[in-house]
């Protein structure tokens, strides 16, 4: 299952690429004015409510986007030569970022949808065309941090316990401790499924409501590090580490403002030893994301590990301390 951008990731670039702009904007409009009004000798371009904008601040904004500008294109450069293969599979999960993508697009009320997705495309060192080239480098930034996991996994997981991989199925109820009568149908035909042996990616398929599970029903990683969460209540999750392998949880009762919900939870993998012998894509996906997203520097890292794989080399010398500090690696 590829890895959709995380949420909120379109607001975030739209957001810098406008900062960017008006940055711009406000220098290319102040840059021939006569020097007026200055704070501490440095020359101030611009006061509001008793804050003063000086042209060091400016500048060193417009240093700070351009540096922004030069790490996209070496990230997306780094990030192709990298990963060369396009398999069917990237294929089709860029085609589906594509879709995604679009449709986000053309919920703005705002801005016109090629506008948004133009701008998102400059503000990460791409052309305004290249959305098919932004959606396969994310298929491949996803390989080249698979790899990079799967190489260095004992010393990643070294310290974590009580890994796991989980499914859920999850139906929607009105009052889960007064169940109706077509609420108890359902409940019963799912118990009835398992029961008789049916797969639970199978039964989840035919019966799963949940909107943070693949089709499948396939939640993802968690481990004795995960934190509780709207979605993944304390109880589902003192439920899911409890389990072994191929176990189902008992029904777990989750009440929440907008209606209750019961919910069932699968072990599909569990241990160290056998997420790192799975074969399954959507396993490893899961693991390197919940890995990243707990590790703000973890996919910088992997970045400028790659780079040294190639042997770049950079006619300015400071390049590649910029480049890292931009990136959070450095100081």
């Amino acid at each position: 299952m590829a890895e959709i951008l995380k949420k909120n990731w379109f607001v975030v670039l739209i957001a810098a690429l406008l900062c960017g702009f008006a940055i711009y904007y406000v220098w290319d409009t102040t840059k021939d004015f006569v020097k007026g009004k200055s704070v501490d000798g440095k020359d101030v371009i611009a006061s509001i409510d008793n804050y003063d904008l000086t042209a060091d601040d400016l500048y060193g904004e417009i240093e700070r986007f351009s540096v922004s500008q030069l790490y996209y294109r070496f990230r997306n450069a780094v990030i192709e030569q990298t990963v060369t293969e396009e398999t069917d599979e990237m294929k089709e999960n860029a085609d589906k970022l594509k879709e995604n993508l679009e449709a986000q697009a053309q919920s703005s009320s705002s801005y016109s949808a090629d506008e948004l997705i133009s701008n998102m495309l400059e503000s990460v060192g791409l052309e305004s065309d290249e959305l098919d080239r932004f959606c396969m480098l994310a298929q491949k930034e996803s390989v080249m941090q698979r790899d990079y996991v799967e190489k260095n996994y004992d010393t990643l997981m070294k310290d974590v316990k009580n890994v796991h991989i989980i499914s859920l199925i999850e139906i929607s109820v009105s009052d889960a401790d007064a169940l109706s009568d077509d609420e108890s149908e359902t409940k019963e035909k799912i118990d009835a499924a398992l029961k008789k042996g049916t797969a639970f990616a199978d039964v989840a398929a035919d019966y799963t409501q949940s909107t943070q599970t693949d089709e499948n029903g396939l939640y993802g990683y968690v481990d004795s590090e995960t934190e509780a969460s709207s979605t993944l209540t304390d109880d589902m999750l003192k439920a899911a580490l409890a389990l072994k392998e191929g176990e189902t949880s008992s029904w777990i009762k989750v009440s929440g403002d907008s209606g209750d919900k019961l919910v069932l939870i699968y072990a599909d993998v569990v241990g160290k030893d056998n997420i790192k012998a799975s074969k399954d894509s959507d396993v490893w996906s899961s693991l390197v994301s919940a890995l990243i997203s707990r590790n703000s520097t973890l996919s910088s890292e992997i970045l400028f590990d790659a780079a040294d794989q190639l042997e770049i080399t950079f006619t300015d010398d400071t390049m590649l301390s910029r480049l890292r500090t931009y990136a959070g690696l450095d100081q």
